[in-house]
């Protein structure tokens, strides 16, 4: 049975697991190629000229591994041996034996590695089915996760994480902030089932310590994701460049993050390419790296993510985009209310662009579009113009980024918060539904298409609350003039009112 049947069941075993990475000095590495090092826990390396392992066949107390940390560089998992042996800072962790490539293919003996070992809680206290450790019953309460964007500024990040607490009345978690480096260590949350295979189990969250409060009765763990750490002041110059790609040349340029499946959700990167804007930028004096990618996503209406697996993502979103769920009105686990709120509604622009970057102060050309301003204050009876200062490099440029702001907030939008079971777990933010809304035994919206703008998980009882702003009228099946549906090229049933 597998994690999304498991996960329809009304009643279900769902099993939360949250990995924290204590980190532990590691000085015993043994070559197994070129710029590829190995530890393995056992002290057992039976390729290797047994004359050439003096002091190196030791048994190490791991029993397993979530991160590894160069100097204070944060490898990135692999997915299999080759892919470690073909991509600089990375490690691969097969259950017995660590594998890892250090900067610049270094040897890791002119480096301070650090092994981040695995502490592992639940509520229960279990090992998952051929899982390499035990899971302590320490989970007072299960983590809580929670992802959002501004509903006017695609492009605004909104950090994603949340926090746990674990029980420490044993004491045994006194001395966790003196005796080791957590900040900054990885952290996850997983979700399986009792009777699941622990490869089985679906991420939800990968993320760094960002603070500890500790009392005798608990430990409290605050994480976030890694968008957050991008602080590194940087400098970047780029001419009629895709946003993406310049994104990509500021992550590579300054953290040598290059551009693979290893650091990117390249399905999702690769999609929202075709759809990002052409940017001119000419920073000279260093700024954060972060800022200047927000920046980036400011212009372009998209939104620079983190996925599950800690990968990069993109997303750029269009009023017109297809629903790629469906949640029917049985799924709705409470009574949603419809809320609308004139605030969300953009009557006019005022877009900067061609960025002049040798002058101080008021650096931009501006277009005031006003095109549809009449048309939406006779509907609502208000005006909001917003500004936004871009890196469009010309007039065309701000003209279509207008359009697409206008098109997308030129209506106002109901915004419900329904609950819906854990089978849902990987609707992500800036995702399309067609949701159905109606009362017991009366059609209230009907099946609408809606897009989803906040995540948060209910991970207690096993379920998730969406907010989401509903599109255009009621969604109706198309029919020919003589009763047949219509479909699509996919053999998909075309429909209207969206």
């Amino acid at each position: 049975m597998t994690f999304q049947e498991r996960a329809s069941k009304s009643v279900n075993n769902i099993r939360v697991l949250f990995d924290l990475d204590i980190t532990q000095l590691n000085s015993l590495w043994v070559n197994h190629g070129a710029g590829v090092w190995v530890v393995n826990v056992n002290g057992l390396y039976q390729w290797a000229d047994p004359s050439l392992l003096s002091g190196l066949s030791v048994v190490q107390s791991i029993a397993n591994v979530g991160s590894v940390l160069v100097d204070s560089i944060q490898l990135t998992q692999a997915d299999t041996l080759l892919e470690c042996s073909e991509n600089v800072e990375s490690f691969y962790w097969d259950g017995s034996n660590l594998y890892i490539t250090c900067p610049g293919w270094d040897s890791p003996y002119i480096h301070t590695i650090n092994i981040g070992v695995v502490s592992g809680y639940s509520k229960e206290g279990f090992t998952p089915i051929n899982a390499n450790q035990l899971y302590e019953s320490r989970l007072l309460s299960v983590p809580s996760i929670s992802k959002s964007r501004d509903p006017l500024y695609w492009g605004k990040l909104q950090y994603e994480g949340g926090s746990v607490d674990i029980n420490n009345a044993d004491g045994n978690l006194d001395s966790i902030g003196e005796d080791y480096n957590v900040y900054g260590n990885q952290a996850r949350v997983s979700i399986g089932f009792a009777d699941q295979d622990i490869s089985e189990y679906v991420r939800l969250f990968t993320g760094f310590v960002e603070t500890l409060s500790l009392s005798e009765e608990k430990l409290t763990i605050s994480f976030k994701d890694r968008r957050k750490s991008l602080t590194k002041k940087v400098t970047y110059t780029c001419t009629a460049c895709n946003a993406l790609q310049a994104i990509e040349e500021i992550l590579n340029n300054n953290y040598g993050i290059p551009y693979n499946g290893l650091y990117y959700n390249t399905t999702l990167w690769e999609a929202a390419k075709t759809r990002a804007a052409t940017v001119t930028i000419n920073i000279t004096s260093a700024q954060a790296a972060i800022d200047i990618i927000q920046d980036i996503c400011e212009s372009t209406f998209g939104n620079f993510i983190i996925d599950p697996d800690g990968k990069y993502g993109f997303m750029i979103v269009r009023s017109g985009d297809p629903a790629t769920f469906i949640i029917p009105n049985d799924d709705i686990l409470n009574n949603p209310t419809a809320t609308y709120d004139p605030s969300e509604v953009i009557t006019s622009t005022l877009i900067g662009y061609a960025k002049d970057w040798t002058t101080t102060g008021s650096a931009y050309t501006y277009l005031n579009d006003t095109t549809q301003e009449a048309a939406i204050y006779a509907k609502y009876k208000v005006y909001n113009e917003r500004k936004f200062d871009t890196l469009l490099p010309d007039l065309t440029a701000a003209q279509l980024f207008s359009d697409e702001i206008l098109d997308y907030s030129g209506d106002i939008r109901p915004r419900f918060d329904i609950e819906v079971s854990i089978k849902y777990w990987d609707i992500e933010v800036g995702d399309f539904a067609n949701v159905t809304i109606n009362r017991p035994h009366v059609t209230w919206f009907g099946e609408r298409k809606c897009e989803v703008i906040r995540k948060v998980f209910n991970l207690d009882r096993g379920t998730l609350t969406l907010t989401i702003r509903k599109y255009g009228g009621e969604l109706f099946d198309r029919v020919t003039t003589y009763g047949d549906w219509r479909v699509d090229s996919d053999g998909d049933i075309r429909r209207v009112g969206a």
